[in-house]
């Protein structure tokens, strides 16, 4: 929470297309850079373990990152800067295209199902979203992500308190790999706090891939309730300002956090950080908008 508030303090007067712009550079950068070196040394090229369902030993390309996770994470994260960067202002249909192509050739490699999805996701609305509108018109562009944002919330922590007691939910737990199986383990031992909870002590024997639960344990309810807003009024503002790429890439960013730890932490989750753009520069927004409506007169 404290990274947030300092996050914020930085964000606060920036100009916001440099940012997306530095942001999808040096991930794109970092993210080649340890690719080409895992591939042309032979270290951390592949990772073996028990995976899905079948609990199987299968190999997987991690190209450098620790887990094959990681590597489509990374990838969506220089996805969803680039749609959102100056560098995707023209031909954006071609270039999601080519997107998803890569996409596609990375999940053969990585096998990361979470990772695949989410960028499809990003990719296809993206594709679409100008038809979207033309038919549904932009306010209910803008209720339809709110919502699902919400909708996204509130299932991850109903899935996770009622995993045992719903078989459909467990064939949902086995396809994303035991997530809401693990975060029930943590919400069976911690209960849920107004200020948060410490719950290192189990982390060290298990894995809280679960952003969304993570962050309501650990940061209580009213820590939770400050995040979700945070969600909620930076996509008002991107509906306020025409910003429906980026809307997507927040519902997408919140669906991925229910699968990996990432639901407010601004380093990787470009989905948060822009959403906390628009709350510190509120005023600036509005001072812009009146300004264009002055000139129109």
């Amino acid at each position: 929470m404290l990274l947030m508030v300092i996050f914020c303090f930085g964000l606060w007067n920036t100009d916001k297309q440099k940012l997306l712009d530095i942001f999808f550079i040096v991930t794109s950068v970092s993210f080649i850079c340890i690719v080409i070196y895992s591939i042309c040394s032979g270290e951390g090229l592949t990772l073996s373990a028990a995976y899905r369902e079948e609990n199987v030993f299968i190999s997987r390309y991690t190209l450098g990152y620790s887990h094959p996770n990681s590597l489509q994470g990374a990838y969506l994260r220089i996805v969803a800067s680039f749609v959102l960067s100056r560098f995707c202002k023209t031909e954006r249909k071609k270039k999601y295209i080519l997107l998803e192509v890569l996409n596609i050739i990375l999940f053969g490699l990585s096998n990361s199902r979470a990772g695949f999805v989410v960028i499809s996701i990003i990719l296809l609305l993206s594709f679409f979203y100008d038809i979207i509108i033309k038919i549904f018109k932009a306010k209910f562009f803008y209720i339809l992500m709110s919502s699902l944002v919400i909708v996204v919330v509130c299932f991850t922590i109903y899935a996770t308190y009622n995993y045992y007691n719903n078989p459909i939910l467990i064939i949902i737990n086995k396809i994303i790999t035991g997530r809401f199986q693990h975060a029930n383990v943590f919400t069976s031992r911690y209960a849920v706090s107004l200020l948060g909870t410490n719950i290192s002590e189990l982390s060290l024997h298990l894995t809280l891939d679960c952003g969304i639960i993570s962050t309501l344990l650990s940061y209580g309810i009213i820590g939770f309730s400050i995040v979700l807003f945070i969600y909620l009024f930076g996509v008002r503002k991107m509906w306020q300002n025409c910003d429906y790429v980026n809307m997507i890439v927040v519902l997408s960013c919140v669906i991925y956090s229910a699968i990996e730890s990432i639901y407010m932490n601004p380093f990787v989750n470009i989905g948060i950080l822009t959403c906390m753009y628009n709350c510190v520069n509120r005023k600036s927004v509005i001072k812009r908008e009146y300004d264009i409506l002055l000139k129109g007169k």
